[in-house]
């Protein structure tokens, strides 16, 4: 949150990031209203993110700032004692907001159809744990009306908020959603736990990117890019076909085998292979085990905990891009051009 104005030394707008609809944005409010859209948020079991989500689905008219702001009004206009709370719903065991106490909310503001609800704002499985609905949001440009309308008015979803305590991780805070509602089968825990395991998406991406060099394509037109892909990809394909072999073969887990190893020894095979190519399938056997037992010899340690600073080691080079074919360079160095 960064200060927006001063005057007279004092904050008067802060600024604060949100996402809407998976885009970020940003809203700049008063401090004060930051602390009452929180308490919201602690009464509600919500995130600042899907309290905003909801009020910007049925804002018509206003700027988003005043509508954030009404809603604020009016929430604790409904219930300005704690008995109020209980009696207009808020928090606890019941989480439905009814059309009543929608009017309250700003439904003058927001006009709905008579008999609308506002969206379930979550029965609470347990603490940062609870389900939220949420409201379809408005038909994007990539989406035809008829696909539009067969999607629900609303999705039902699970909210778990997780919180990372390994020093040296720079995520503090982890919130996941995901359509597995059913708490005793699936548990907080058990599902931050598969999150942290996506990492391994992003080690594929960088073996694809760096021990494969595809982090800069070389092809100039688009159907010589498209198959520089498909060629990466396959390669890719391949050499992970290749670890997940030899891992079957010695009984180890496809994971602890190296990718970059796994790519020297095909690297070092590659002669011998070409050259006894025409010996019969017992010899070439032979030679393809020998090949998996090197591939499986290239093992990597469990380091679930490692964490590395973002930082690069080489230093920036201060030269210019080279934007134009190097003949053409070359002439305007001689033409004493650059």
């Amino acid at each position: 949150m960064a200060p927006s104005r001063r005057q007279g030394g004092v904050i008067m707008l802060l600024n604060r990031n949100i996402y809407l609809n998976g885009q970020r944005t940003s809203l700049r409010l008063e401090p004060a209203m930051w602390e009452a859209l929180e308490e919201i948020c602690r009464r509600e079991g919500q995130t600042i993110s899907s309290i905003c989500a909801f009020i910007e689905s049925q804002r018509r008219g206003s700027s988003r700032t005043a509508a954030v702001r009404v809603f604020i009004l009016r929430y604790f206009r409904a219930a300005a004692t704690e008995s109020g709370h209980l009696a207009a719903g808020h928090g606890g065991e019941r989480r439905r907001i009814s059309v009543g106490v929608g009017q309250h909310l700003g439904l003058e503001l927001v006009p709905q159809d008579a008999g609308a609800t506002l969206p379930v704002l979550a029965p609470r499985l347990g603490k940062d744990d609870h389900i939220v609905e949420w409201p379809k949001p408005p038909k994007p440009r990539t989406i035809d009306s008829e696909t539009y309308k067969t999607l629900p008015d609303y999705l039902t979803i699970r909210e778990c908020r997780y919180h990372v305590d390994q020093p040296g991780f720079r995520t503090k805070l982890v919130v996941v959603v995901t359509t597995l509602l059913d708490a005793d089968e699936f548990t907080k825990e058990d599902l931050a736990a598969l999150y942290r395991a996506r990492w391994n998406a992003e080690l594929d991406l960088r073996d694809v990117k760096q021990s494969l060099q595809m982090d800069i394509l070389r092809c100039k037109t688009p159907e010589l890019v498209r198959k520089e892909i498909w060629t990466h990809v396959l390669a890719y394909n391949l050499i992970r076909t290749i670890m997940a072999q030899a891992a079957s073969e010695h009984d180890i887990q496809p994971r602890t085998i190296s990718f970059k190893g796994t790519i020297q020894t095909l690297e070092a095979f590659q002669p011998l292979i070409a050259f006894r190519a025409d010996r019969d399938s017992t010899f070439r056997l032979k030679l393809y085990k020998q090949l998996l037992q090197c591939v499986a010899s290239h093992r990597v340690a469990d380091r679930p905990d490692r964490f590395e600073p973002r930082k690069r080691k080489r230093r920036f080079r201060w030269y210019d891009f080279l934007n134009k074919p190097r003949n053409e360079t070359k002439l305007d160095m001689i033409k004493g051009l650059t």
